[in-house]
């Protein structure tokens, strides 16, 4: 399995992220050092494995390099476009932090603790706080605050989902072309009085920024 990085170490997030990709499927070794648009794709014949077939030349950036999690819907279809984005002084984009993030839940998250947290992709607050392009009437409605509309806009992302009995909730957030993630940390004792007895009890609900 393999380890999760540090959020906080930009470096070995996208040594990791690399290294998914090329690990565990069917483009079994790729030349580090060969340029992404000439790529050379090992394919192991299982007749002959010390002989193995090459496939050489030009992907295009819209080949799929994964579906995560793989069999399941809704998934995250992971392109070579989207891979180069992992390269040096290149804005990483929202597929890459998306697929990192589910990655994460299911695959380091223990069982025990999937119930208590849910993650956000990246679209959730980027259509909280956005009015879409075809207006709803309550958009326009003036009688109707910013935080009310910012509301109506994402509350059918969570019908099925009770938030307030999370543990955690992982919202990414890109922001003037700048990522960083909100952590909200049991967001259901947010009804109780700071002497009660679930805060003493559980602790403070609280909210953490990884920046």
């Amino acid at each position: 399995m393999v380890p999760t990085p540090d959020f906080c170490d930009h470096q070995i997030f996208l040594y990791w992220v690399k290294l998914y990709f090329f690990a565990d499927s069917n483009l079994a070794r790729m030349a580090e050092e060969a340029p992404v648009d000439d790529v050379v794709i090992v394919v192991e014949d299982s007749e002959s494995p010390s002989s193995p077939k090459r496939m050489t030349g030009a992907l295009q950036d819209t080949y799929a390099l994964c579906d995560f999690p793989p069999g399941v819907s809704p998934n995250i279809t992971v392109t070579l476009k989207d891979y180069k984005t992992l390269e040096h002084d290149v804005y990483l984009n929202d597929i890459i932090v998306d697929f990192y993030l589910g990655w994460l839940f299911t695959n380091i998250l223990p069982a025990d603790k999937k119930e208590t947290v849910h993650i956000f992709t990246s679209m959730f607050y980027k259509r909280m706080m956005r009015a879409p392009s075809k207006t709803d009437q309550f958009e326009r409605d003036a009688n109707i605050s910013q935080a009310e509309k910012r509301h109506l806009r994402v509350k059918g992302w969570t019908k099925n989902v009770d938030l307030f009995s999370k543990e955690m909730i992982v919202i990414p957030i890109c922001e003037n072309s700048h990522w960083y993630l909100v952590l909200i940390i049991r967001p259901g004792l947010i009804i109780h009085p700071v002497d009660s007895e679930e805060r003493r009890t559980r602790g403070d609900p609280f909210m953490i920024v990884l920046d």
